[in-house]
């Protein structure tokens, strides 16, 4: 028959030996857990892709899809947003950092030629474009 003494100096040795695998088993399943967490995010960004936009910085997303200026407008209306304003250098420099191909922007003189204005109605002030823009791409407005 076992005294106390002995009987609770048994169970730490136990436990002693078995905290020793316990560290292994903690720092593999911290690794299953970030790994499983990657590939969720991972999978969100390629599904978000297939879905026909890239989101950026600062809340912008960018469709895959091509349109014209117009639709492209009413594609952003109908998900609560609008093209974005560019009215600083900062902001065009910012944009231009993430952003390599054509896209629309919300500026253009479709309600009276020549006379540039954003989609909110604000009149274009200074401009920060390369030679050559701002255009309609071919007549695609």
């Amino acid at each position: 028959m076992l005294s106390a003494a002995s009987y609770f100096s048994s169970q730490n040795v136990l436990f002693k030996g078995g905290s020793r695998c316990l560290v292994p088993i903690t720092v593999c399943l911290g690794i299953i857990c970030l790994l499983l967490i990657a590939g969720i995010i991972l999978m969100y960004f390629q599904a978000s892709s297939k879905r026909g936009y890239l989101w950026g910085p600062d809340g912008l997303f960018m469709s895959t899809e091509l349109k014209s200026w117009s639709d492209s407008r009413q594609y952003c209306r109908d998900r609560g947003a609008d093209l974005v304003i560019i009215n600083t250098e900062e902001k065009q420099r910012h944009i231009s950092s993430f952003i390599k191909e054509r896209v629309w922007i919300g500026l253009s003189d479709i309600e009276n030629e020549g006379n540039m204005k954003w989609v909110d109605n604000s009149p274009l002030k200074q401009g920060f474009w390369v030679e050559g823009e701002p255009n309609n791409y071919h007549g695609k407005s």
